[in-house]
Order: C-alpha cells, then sequence, then structure tokens
C-alpha cells in the first residue's frame, strides 16, 4: 500500500474520488503541499492518512485496524466503557441494509493509529 518512497499531494483538503461529496478538510487549510510518510507523521497530515485508507479499501481497513484492537475494549478500568463498532461490509448490511459504504471522517481518521507501521497488500 505505501512505502518510505510514497508521496502525496495535499492541497489542504480530500474528496472522496468520483463523488460529489464535501471536502473533508485538513487542519493546515492551505495543505501542506507534497508529503510523504515522515511528513505526514511529523506534521499529522490529516489528508495523507485519507487517502491511504480509502486506497486500502474497508475489508481491509477493518481487518488491520481489528489487529490493532480497534473496536475492541481498552483495557482501562472505566465503568462507561464499551465495545465500539467495526465498520465492516456486514456490519452495514445488517445496519443500513444496504452494501454501500458511506466513508466518515472518524473512520479515516483511525487509520492514524495504525499509521505506516506496516505495509498492507
Amino acid at each position: 500500500m505505501i512505502t518510505t518512497k510514497t508521496t502525496r499531494n495535499d492541497p489542504g483538503y480530500w474528496r472522496i474520488p468520483n463523488s460529489k461529496t464535501r471536502p473533508f478538510r485538513d487542519w493546515l487549510r492551505w495543505g501542506h503541499g507534497k508529503v510523504d510518510i515522515l511528513k505526514a507523521i511529523e506534521e499529522s497530515v490529516d489528508t495523507f492518512y485519507y487517502q491511504i485508507a480509502y486506497d486500502m479499501g474497508i475489508d481491509r481497513l477493518s481487518k488491520w485496524m481489528m489487529m490493532f484492537g480497534f473496536g475492541d475494549y481498552t483495557g482501562i478500568d472505566i465503568y462507561e466503557e464499551s465495545k465500539a463498532n467495526m465498520p465492516t461490509r456486514e456490519w452495514k448490511m445488517a445496519r443500513h441494509r444496504t452494501h454501500g459504504i458511506k466513508v466518515t471522517q472518524s473512520l479515516l481518521v483511525s487509520d492514524k493509529a495504525t499509521g505506516p507501521q506496516h505495509q498492507c497488500r
């Protein structure tokens, strides 16, 4: 999926390809320009992670997030803690009776925790 040589251009926003959705803004409104994985980590370049998550697809993204413990208990002793939903195709069908996956900002941002530590293929 990505290597240390992977770069993306960040104009300050990201839009789901071939859609008319609103743009997801980066925290740096005018963008970071050419971004590699080191710059993405150092400057927390949101759009870099959005594109990587989109490129991974919902199935691979869900699989990798689950391997890092997303959607499960944290192990912190908090009375109110509960397990979270991990969006998958099956969850989408059961919840909304459709196969379409709506990409949300929280799902895309969640990929930051798994980050570039592993090359996903």
